[in-house]
């Protein structure tokens, strides 16, 4: 017994045809590439809308430095260690003044003692 054999899509007419309208499909391609391409320009739109960092990303050097400070502990480093750590990463001990500028500086001094501020506990958070 041989099945049935499909029917035939309509044509424009709307009566069935032994072959496919290449016309049609033709047509049909038009419709998906122009949709495609509306939704490739809305996402372009939304992509150029999208809020930018403020600042240039942070080195990996710079977060490896807070977590070598926050692994010896609560303690923190003194001067000397954290020059130390800071020519681990490359950065200059007059370099590392920046890590203790501004409201949100992830170091501050105590005494002889650096110590990771709340500011930076929350980017190794962030980061790590």
């Amino acid at each position: 017994m041989t099945p049935a054999p499909h029917p035939a899509p309509p044509t424009s007419a709307g009566e069935p045809t032994g072959t496919p309208d290449i016309a049609m499909m033709r047509a049909e391609l038009r419709r998906v590439q122009t949709r495609l391409a509306r939704i490739d320009a809305d996402l372009a739109q939304l992509q150029r809308s999208e809020p930018t960092s403020t600042g240039r990303p942070r080195a990996e050097r710079y977060y490896q430095l807070l977590l070598s400070i926050y692994e010896h502990g609560r303690h923190g480093v003194d001067a000397a260690q954290l020059g130390a750590l800071g020519a681990t990463y490359d950065y200059d001990r007059r370099g590392l003044g920046g890590f203790f500028a501004g409201r949100r500086a992830p170091l501050r001094m105590t005494g002889e003692r650096v110590h990771l501020t709340p500011e930076g506990e929350r980017l190794l958070e962030r980061h790590c």
